[in-house]
């Protein structure tokens, strides 16, 4: 599966600012319509509104769909259907609205700028026909990016039709914990509105939060992905190592993992947008460092090689 990356430097790409309908410009241009020498990812533009959009994953994918609220400038509203919505993020006239508004209402967050104004901020948007990694530098310094995350995980139960995520902030906020793409849980109990799915495993409706872990031991327990951890370059490989990012359900154990995402077991091993080629059991793909939260770091693949 053919895996884009889109970015702000690209010939005629989109401008994310802090102004409203930047981040649907941002989408359309990636995932529907192309720009520049860039063709689109194979998403399809569902509804749309003033400053509101619906997106639906490409071919042979779940096909839900990921509602954006882009009308005020600093923040954007989010959230996962079923069935398209049309009547804005903050209606549930959608199939199964994820997150519920008990959980989160209204819906998630996307802070797209530290200030109101037309200030260009850098991002990169990783994607295929059904997962979209997009991260933004909301400060304009790499050490304080942000994104979002949505699409179909891997996910270990068999003929699971409701195996996709939405994940992004909780609050109003581009502080500490509140950037959730980043955080990890303190084991698979913890559970946060942050990440989401529209069913749990058993496949009856009713959205639920999820906890998400990659390799504790080796990461010393770190409270972000990559920003804690053995020695880097680690002493016996002379290299990085990475985990995979797991998601699970309380009570019911994991559930699956990301799909061309993955956790260094290191503190923050390299330079943000550092590039590498994979060894051992990870040859033939290439790889991506993106700095994200207050000290951590995830490592994506670049290659057309997600599971």
């Amino acid at each position: 599966m053919t895996i884009t990356i889109y970015r702000s430097t690209d010939g005629s790409a989109p401008t994310l600012t802090g102004q409203a309908g930047s981040l649907i410009n941002v989408l359309d241009g990636c995932l529907v319509n192309g720009y520049g020498a860039k063709s689109s990812a194979g998403w399809t533009k569902a509804w749309a509104g003033t400053n509101l959009a619906t997106y639906q994953q490409g071919a042979g994918t779940n096909g839900f769909f990921l509602a954006v609220d882009d009308t005020n400038a600093q923040n954007s509203r989010l959230r996962l259907f079923e069935t398209a919505q049309a009547t804005g993020v903050a209606s549930a006239s959608g199939t199964n609205a994820t997150p519920t508004d008990t959980q989160v209402s209204g819906g998630l967050y996307a802070y797209k700028s530290l200030v109101a104004d037309g200030t260009a901020r850098p991002w990169t948007l990783f994607t295929n026909n059904k997962i979209i990694y997009f991260f933004w530098q909301y400060s304009g310094v790499t050490t304080t990016q942000q994104g979002i995350f949505f699409g179909d995980f891997v996910s270990y139960k068999y003929g699971d039709v409701y195996g996709t995520i939405l994940v992004s902030n909780t609050a109003a906020s581009a502080t500490g914990t509140s950037i959730k793409i980043g955080v990890c849980s303190g084991s698979f109990t913890t559970v946060d509105a942050g990440w989401c799915v529209p069913r749990a495993w058993h496949q009856l409706a009713g959205a639920i939060q999820m906890s998400r872990c990659s390799d504790a031991f080796r990461s010393f327990n770190a409270t972000e992905f990559g920003s804690n951890g053995e020695t880097y370059p680690s002493p016996v490989t002379s290299g990085i190592t990475l985990a995979p990012i797991w998601i699970g359900e309380s009570g019911s154990g994991v559930r699956g993992h990301l799909s061309g995402l993955w956790a260094p077991m290191h503190a923050r091993p390299l330079v943000h947008g550092d590039t590498f080629n994979g060894t051992g059991n990870l040859a033939g793909k290439t790889f991506e460092a993106v700095n994200i939260g207050n000290a951590g770091q995830l490592i994506l693949e670049t290659s057309d090689t997600w599971s």
